[in-house]
């Protein structure tokens, strides 16, 4: 009897110091952005992965152009934890030239953040004609369709979850609804 008092005790005490450890943490994934990052501004999409949720969503900082950013979000049962994220500033509009703004987020298996559903890689078209985004790996030749979503404020975001064996080198490919190519335009990421 005494023994199962003691493993009590020091399975309690375990888990007030995991409680502890992790107090940080938020009842939703938006409300553990906003704790970690700031105010998120304008939400795009929040994309249920394994163990959490990636979140797209835009913040405008003073005068400076609007920056587009994507954060992973851990679930546990002690609540949201953000883990790791990025974004950019979007590019300027010039003319009738469509504009794409682009990021590569890098796997993150073996790092401090341990796991996410990374590589992405995503931006942003200001081609309205654009209803379709296809990415071809340049290393593998692997293509494949991004999703896209447009913001209540005619923002188009594609972005597409991919294997880090395609490289970080990627033609991306905007298309008409009749399938006939509106824009093209190559990324890189130096490896």
């Amino acid at each position: 009897m005494k023994r199962i008092v003691i493993v009590l005790i020091v399975i309690a005490l375990a888990f007030g110091v995991k409680l502890y450890l992790n107090k940080a943490s938020s009842g939703t994934a938006i409300d553990e952005i906003e704790r970690k990052r700031g105010s998120i501004g304008e939400l795009l999409e929040e994309r249920e992965v394994r163990d959490g949720e990636v979140v797209f969503y835009m913040r405008q900082e003073g005068e400076r152009a609007p920056v587009l950013s994507a954060d992973y979000v851990n679930k546990s049962f002690l609540g949201w934890k953000w883990a790791v994220g990025g974004g950019h500033s979007l590019p300027a509009a010039s003319g009738n030239e469509t504009a794409w703004s682009f990021q590569y987020m890098d796997a993150t298996k073996g790092s401090f953040f341990n796991h996410s559903p990374f590589p992405l890689v995503f931006g942003t078209v200001n081609n309205p004609a654009i209803t379709a985004v296809t990415i071809k790996s340049v290393k593998t030749g692997q293509e494949t369709i991004a999703d896209l979503i447009t913001s209540k404020s005619n923002i188009t975001l594609w972005y597409a979850f991919i294997e880090e064996e395609q490289g970080k080198a990627f033609d991306l490919t905007g298309l008409a609804k009749s399938g006939e190519t509106v824009s093209k335009k190559h990324i890189f990421d130096s490896e």
